[in-house]
């Protein structure tokens, strides 16, 4: 009976090492194989993103190196997945994460997770505090999150970016690794029995779309991807909200009725993103943006350069064509009034012509008759010849208001566009990288209406100009 208790008791403890095993994602993921045997003490590196965290987190995990890169293992249950048992809660960060884990104050706060097939979920760390790492989507009624990897950077002017480029989160992340909950649950205080089984998360990703949206409010990460007046709406009260409290010592973030407390070490106390150190991989990435930044923006420069030449090559252009109208306008009523005076001239010579030739036509009168009638006569030519003066008067007059009126909308028309560039030159001086390419299609917007209202009031400028000389030639067809 002895050997008998020996054995059970052998067994039991047995299963009790079997029990507490590492984490394997069984959401859609092949079975993983044996974990290897962790690797000696010494082979471990612990660098300066390591430091804070490592002797706070090996009660709960192990150490392990990982494509030469020193990576943390939660001792958790069959199934698990970041950011799984918890809540969330409204902070002066947006929405913060919460966990129910007693380590759940680093790994959600800080670095990045991936799946590991060999470890199952592992925590790479990293020293920027944020209230949660995690990308988020909505439609259709659900709200999803799932943590960033490690490819996935963030600093405050130019936002995520993955792999050193801007861009969505859907290919760096895996379907089964999404959390999706109604939005109706969203603001519960414990989430794990309301998330939808992985298998399901394909269709609701076909419904939502990615909203991930972290800003830099004052010095601090703020997390706004998710609108809390909509879900408010939705659950029909207010969502808690809290602030964030500084903790002394590590442990589980402990939530109250109006703050929450979180242990942050070694940054200064306040988890800002002025506090980290970027990694070496991160430097270079950020140095490589930084020059791809510049070399955008160089482009730019250029294309405007070129911009602005072809503006001025065209304006230019305009500018000789006005003229030369000009001159062309000016030698028409030159010509107009020169054949006016020739025709007067020539008939004049004809009259005079039908008089020597045909005496009897027009019989001599006596003084007085030639003084009372004189006056008739040459009174119509007088009327008409100042008639006609009076109407070439006018329609060079007309021509000189509407040179005069071309060049006012000429000049005025430069002055617009040299005041649109002006201003857009000192906007780009301003801006931001984030903020260059909504800024150079909001400007190439303001040229395209600047050049269409331009060319609306040439052509009305062109329709409302009086045809030269016009009624000069009516009347000289009709007499």
């Amino acid at each position: 009976m002895k050997g008998r208790w020996i054995i059970l008791a052998s067994t039991l403890s047995l299963a009790g090492c079997v029990a507490t095993v590492d984490y394997r994602d069984r959401g859609g993921e092949p079975a993983p194989l044996p974990p290897p045997p962790p690797p000696p003490e010494a082979t471990i590196s612990i660098s300066a993103d390591v430091e804070p965290f490592y002797d706070a987190l090996r009660p709960y995990g192990r150490w392990v190196v990982l494509d030469r890169e020193t990576v943390w293992v939660p001792r958790v249950e069959a199934g698990w997945r970041p950011y799984t048992t918890g809540h969330w809660i409204m902070t002066e960060y947006g929405w913060t994460w919460v966990a129910d884990e007693d380590w759940g104050w680093a790994p959600f706060h800080y670095g990045r997770w991936h799946y590991a097939p060999s470890y199952g979920w592992v925590w790479h760390p990293a020293r920027v505090w944020g209230p949660a790492w995690v990308a988020w989507r909505n439609g259709g009624g659900q709200v999803g999150w799932a943590a960033l990897p490690p490819d996935v950077d963030f600093d405050g002017r130019n936002g995520f970016r993955f792999r050193g480029r801007p861009g969505d989160f859907d290919s760096a992340i895996r379907p089964e690794h999404w959390n999706f909950v109604e939005e109706r649950f969203m603001a519960e205080p414990r989430l794990r029995a309301r998330i939808a089984p992985p298998a399901r998360n394909v269709t609701v990703i076909n419904v939502t779309r990615n909203v991930t949206n972290y800003t830099v409010v004052e010095n601090r990460i703020v997390n706004n991807s998710i609108e809390v007046n909509r879900i408010e709406r939705v659950v029909g009260r207010p969502v808690p909200r809290a602030r964030v409290v500084d903790d002394g010592r590590p442990g589980r973030p402990g939530d109250r009725a109006d703050e929450v407390h979180f242990y942050r070490p070694g940054f200064g106390g306040a988890g800002r993103a002025a506090d980290a150190r970027p990694t070496p991989q991160q430097e270079q990435r950020q140095a490589q943006d930084e020059q791809r930044r510049a070399q955008d923006e160089q482009r730019r420069a250029q294309d405007e350069q070129r911009r602005a030449q072809d503006e001025r090559r065209a304006q230019e252009q305009r500018q000789a064509q006005d003229e030369q109208r000009r001159a062309q306008e000016q030698r028409q009523a030159q010509d107009e009034q020169r054949r006016a005076q020739d025709e007067q001239r020539a008939q004049a010579e004809r009259q005079a012509q039908a008089e020597r030739a045909n005496p009897r036509m027009f019989p001599r009168r006596n003084p007085a008759d030639q003084e009372r009638r004189q006056p008739q006569q040459p009174a119509d030519q007088r009327q008409a010849a100042e008639r006609q003066a009076g109407e070439r008067s006018g329609a060079a007059q007309q021509a000189a208001d509407a040179a005069a009126a071309q060049r006012q909308l000429r000049d005025r028309q430069a002055r617009e566009v040299r005041d649109l560039e002006r201003r857009q030159a000192d906007e780009r001086r301003r801006a931001s990288g984030a903020e260059a390419a909504a800024l150079e299609k909001k400007h190439a917007a303001e040229r395209a209406d600047l050049q269409k209202r331009q060319d609306a009031e040439r052509k009305a400028a062109a329709k409302d100009r009086p045809a030269p000389q016009r009624k000069e030639r009516q009347n000289d067809e009709q007499r």
